[in-house]
């Protein structure tokens, strides 16, 4: 006999409601002699995962609870699947997320021309002003100390290490990290200006291509 949904019924347990995964498909009148003990059956054909039957009032409704509350974060749909209540994110959670990205990526670009560690800033002021003031002075007289450093690591002169020092410095200051800042901030700007999440995430995408190209 082929099974139709008609002629189809879900059985499901007398003490919890959940359905067993059993299906009988027989005419009503056979439909008790088939049910076994404990049980009872609904018509229909139902996902043992998804739903069960409400002992109350016999009706098939879904075995996760009602949807959490929705927050500023998050909101919650149902999986048509399980049942089960899934997060959604926000559009201010999508933005809050890009704009993090983009930071995140602005510092990953710097780290390709610094060297973040304790102190480390402290030396590259320090290094740039020593070289500054020995240029002042023609590369004359006492080397500083850390133009000598450089130089003795190196194997360069007082002078070339100096020199290098500000090309280094003033590569930084006016092309490097402007460039960088600039693409933070207006990729920043433009998901701030999103009105939705694809357009945020847009924003974000093109953000994160420039400063990785830099």
């Amino acid at each position: 006999m082929t099974i139709t949904r008609d002629s189809s019924w879900s059985v499901y347990d007398l003490s919890t409601g959940l359905f067993t995964g059993k299906v009988i498909g027989v005419p009503d009148d056979q439909l008790a002699a088939n049910i076994p003990p404990g049980c009872d059956a609904v018509l229909g054909i139902y996902n043992s995962l998804k739903n069960k039957v409400d002992l109350a009032t016999k009706n098939v409704v879904y075995r996760q609870p009602g949807p959490p509350a929705d927050t500023e974060m998050a909101t919650f749909v149902q999986d048509p699947d399980t049942g089960a209540w899934l997060a959604q994110p926000t559009l201010k959670a999508t933005r809050l997320a890009a704009l993090n990205t983009i930071d995140l990526v602005a510092g990953a670009a710097r780290l390709r021309y610094i060297t973040d560690v304790p102190g480390q800033q402290g030396v590259y002021l320090q290094k740039a002003a020593e070289a500054e003031a020995f240029k002042a002075a023609d590369f004359t007289g006492d080397v500083p100390p850390y133009i000598e450093a450089e130089a003795t690591a190196t194997g360069q002169t007082p002078q070339d290490s100096a020199e290098k020092i500000l090309a280094i410095a003033q590569s930084w200051s006016n092309t490097i990290s402007p460039a960088i800042e600039r693409y933070r901030i207006s990729g920043k700007a433009a998901v701030d200006a999103a009105t939705d999440a694809a357009a945020v995430q847009d924003a974000r995408n093109a953000a994160v291509t420039a400063l990785q190209a830099i």
